[in-house]
């Protein structure tokens, strides 16, 4: 009875973990969400100001070519004043965005297919980064996390053989 009674709190105090550390996952999410807004309303912002400030420029420069023609349908000669342009108080300086990694999906058919031809030309055992290199000069297949994406295209390839010396993983095609 009391080993029921034990195992009843365990997973009563499990549970209040988990949802402890849902909440916690929760309000730090809506945190950050809040910060991008942020960022967001800020880089907007930025932009409607200088298209603000490019506006302006076309206007003044707009009105300043009508002054000009409506003079010149007078007869009389244009006179030419330069119109003040604001210049802005400060320099606009570069915003700073962290910018993401794209996601990208792997196509492991092509993956398999590029793979075993790249050990079917070599005569010898191929480093996993000499095989990455190659990969990435030849068919421009980029591998974030290159032993994964290997190992689970090598798994249903018989004739792939993997062996390691040291450190060095080590693939041969066995035909």
């Amino acid at each position: 009875m009391s080993e029921i009674f034990n195992e009843r709190i365990a997973f009563r105090m499990q549970l209040e973990s988990l949802l402890k550390l849902r909440h916690e996952l929760r309000s730090d999410y809506v945190d950050r969400d809040r910060v991008l807004s942020l960022e967001i309303k800020e880089i907007i912002n930025k932009v409607q100001e200088i298209e603000q400030k490019l506006e302006n420029s076309k206007s003044i420069r707009i009105e300043f070519d009508d002054v000009i023609q409506a003079e010149e349908a007078k007869g009389e000669e244009p006179k030419i004043e330069e119109p003040k342009i604001e210049e802005p108080e400060t320099e606009l300086e570069p915003v700073k965005v962290k910018v993401r990694k794209e996601h990208t999906r792997i196509n492991y058919v092509e993956l398999k297919e590029r793979l075993q031809e790249i050990l079917q030309e070599s005569s010898t055992p191929l480093s996993l980064s000499s095989i990455v290199s190659v990969l990435e000069q030849k068919h421009g297949i980029h591998l974030s996390n290159p032993y994964v994406a290997i190992k689970k295209v090598t798994k249903d390839m018989s004739e792939v053989q993997e062996t390691k010396e040291g450190r060095v993983l080590l693939f041969v095609w066995n035909k």
